[in-house]
């Protein structure tokens, strides 16, 4: 069992997602407002660590919180609680994924899917970007 775990949530306003994963976790107090829009809190259960991400995503990384077993556990709570789609890393959930792919389990309204993410910052300026669904459902 992970006791860090992490998710990618599409969208662009963090706030309401805070506010669910406080339903959960308890009273999320802010601690520290960092570069690059970055946001700490704390909670009887862990260290909620918020920050902007790839494409239009927020990384929502929760340290040393053990009421989820995994990444995918955690990813699944937040798409079902606040309907958005989000990304997880499948790995130990789904050890036939490559811990070192760009492969991620990909959560929209109830359907998954392992999507190859690769962010426009990785591709050639002018190149056309890479189809990243791979769509292999579950």
């Amino acid at each position: 069992m992970d006791n860090d775990l992490e998710a990618y949530v599409a969208g662009p306003d963090p706030d309401n997602i805070v506010e669910a994963i406080a339903v959960v976790l308890g009273m999320l107090t802010r601690v520290e407002s960092g570069a690059d829009d970055m946001h700490i809190y704390k909670s009887r259960d862990g260290v909620l660590i918020v920050t902007p991400s790839e494409d239009g995503y927020y990384s929502f990384y929760l340290r040393g919180c053990s009421l989820w077993k995994s990444h995918v556990e955690f990813g699944r709570f937040l798409s079902q609680t606040i309907n958005r789609k989000v990304r997880c890393d499948p790995t130990h959930t789904f050890p036939d994924i490559n811990p070192y792919s760009d492969t991620f389990l990909e959560i929209d309204n109830g359907n998954e899917s392992f999507v190859d993410w690769v962010s426009s910052e990785d591709c050639t300026p002018g190149a056309p970007l890479p189809n990243t669904s791979t769509n292999w459902t579950r």
